[in-house]
């Protein structure tokens, strides 16, 4: 069955790290929205028209046939939980949480200690909808291939002439 993956954990938990490994995934993110349209993090100005962005492609990739769509956020609270729950219900969809912890949290000795690690926030659970919650430990997560060196060199444009609009 076709399911939509919410990845759910603060800052540095790793989870754009996590989703790029699965290139399978279509992948719906408020952060890449940020960066690719506007070249920016998160700022005010922009949220009204990221949040129609993001409702519009999460929309798109939901009615897709691709089997996992993918939510990259930090979805830290069961409002924005929610919200993705009721998309995935509407689209057919089975609704998959996937917890990544903060890194300090990952030690802790059992798993309801894990789940309710992320300060502050309710963990995700699968009362509030989801058809099933993993967490997702740092030893789960394969080790990501160094990255090569790449050399950046600057291409300039080639130089035009003014176009003669105005000839006397």
């Amino acid at each position: 069955m076709k399911t939509l993956l919410v990845l759910v954990g603060p800052p540095g938990s790793g989870k754009t790290t996590y989703q790029r490994r699965h290139p399978e995934w279509a992948v719906v993110s408020k952060d890449d929205i940020r960066q690719l349209v506007f070249r920016a993090g998160y700022t005010s100005d922009h949220e009204d028209a990221v949040e129609n962005m993001f409702a519009t492609a999460l929309v798109e990739a939901v009615e897709t046939d691709i089997e996992t769509v993918c939510v990259d956020g930090e979805h830290l609270t069961r409002d924005e939980r929610r919200r993705l729950i009721e998309v995935a219900v509407l689209s057919g969809r089975r609704p998959i949480a996937h917890v990544l912890l903060p890194p300090d949290a990952r030690t802790d000795s059992t798993r309801a200690q894990r789940e309710s690690s992320i300060p502050g926030y309710p963990p995700a659970t699968e009362d509030e909808g989801f058809a099933r919650v993993e967490l997702i430990e740092a030893s789960a997560q394969p080790a990501e291939p160094p990255m090569p060196e790449a050399k950046r060199t600057k291409k300039r444009a080639p130089r035009r002439d003014p176009l003669p609009l105005f000839v006397s």
